[in-house]
Parts: structure tokens; sequence; C-alpha cells
């Protein structure tokens, strides 16, 4: 955590940023929203900019060339992919488990965005990641016919009461950096 003012930024796990707005050792967030999950009611979402978690690949992988594969070539290949707590990971396994499917087994299970990179690219392997995330590396973005795992990045904020000037200053100039940041 960060202090800024009397505004307290959070850096953390979507789970963990929805549990510290929640009970108050944060007054705002921002964290992934994940399909069909149960909503917390200690706080409030609302969208700040689409996302979709998307397969990729780094330099060199043969599917760079390609840019698209079957969803069987997919779910065969084995991947570089966020821990099972991770929004990412849950998005995909949501989707997957919504039509029946299974994706192979991970090369390997990591904890952060940055973790899951430097894996895929020492591993030359692909990885599900963010596609924010993604826009600023090297690696490419490689579609999967059929499959899409689709998301959105939330505000948070307490469900209770109204946030103070800083907190609402603070919302406003990160909403301003997103709308920039699609320019």
């Amino acid at each position: 955590m960060k202090q800024t003012s009397s505004v307290e930024l959070v850096t953390a796990n979507s789970q963990v940023v929805r549990g510290l707005v929640a009970d108050g050792r944060a007054d705002l967030g921002v964290a992934a929203s994940r399909p069909g999950r149960t909503p917390n009611p200690g706080v409030r979402e609302t969208e700040l900019i689409d996302d979709a978690i998307v397969c990729a690949v780094p330099p060199g992988h043969r599917w760079a060339r390609w840019r698209r594969i079957s969803p069987d070539e997919f779910l065969r290949t084995p991947m570089v992919v966020r821990d099972p707590s991770s929004n990412a990971r849950w998005t995909v396994d949501a989707v997957l488990g919504e039509r029946g499917l299974t994706a192979a087994e991970p090369v390997v299970e990591v904890a952060t965005p940055r973790a899951a990179i430097s894996e895929a690219r020492s591993r030359r392997a692909p990885t599900l990641l963010s596609r924010h995330v993604l826009a600023q590396t090297d690696f490419t973005i490689v579609d999967v016919d059929e499959l899409q795992f689709p998301r959105s990045y939330m505000l948070i904020t307490p469900a209770y009461g109204e946030p103070t000037g800083d907190v609402r200053e603070l919302a406003d100039r990160i909403r301003e950096h997103v709308r920039i940041w699609l320019r």
C-alpha cells in the first residue's frame, strides 16, 4: 500500500483489493471483474475499462506467425498461467468450464503478470494475461477461434458512506488516465 495525501492506494490481487476496501483498510482500489462471481456486499464497483484475458506468445514462437489458432490447439498446449486464486486464471477457467472444456496442464503457475511474462519468455511458451498488460510487451497476441475471455477493470469503493474529496479526486484522476491511455 502507498499513502498519497489522505488516500490509501492498494496494489494487490483483485480479491485482496476488494477485501481491503470492504473492511476499511483501503479507501479505493482497482480490481478485475469476475464472470459469475458472488458480489462483495462491502464494496461498490464501477466499470473503469473493458479488458480480456488473451493468449500471447514471445517473439520467435511459431504461433506469432499464425496469429490465430484452433480451440483444440489452444486446449492441448501447456501454457504459463497465473495461480488459481488470480482473476486472470479464474476468468479463463470459468469460460472453459461453462463450455465443458479443460485446458492442458500448465507449464507453470505464477503469482504475478510480470512472472508470467518472464517464464513464458524463458520457456518460449504461450501465456494467458490481460490484453492491457501484454500491450506493454513485445509478445504477440494470438486469437483463439470461438473462445474469448472478457472481463473489465472496476473501480472499488466502500459500499457505505460517501468517498472523501481526496478519494473522489483520485478516482477522477484514474478515470482521466484511463481515457488518455485508450486514445
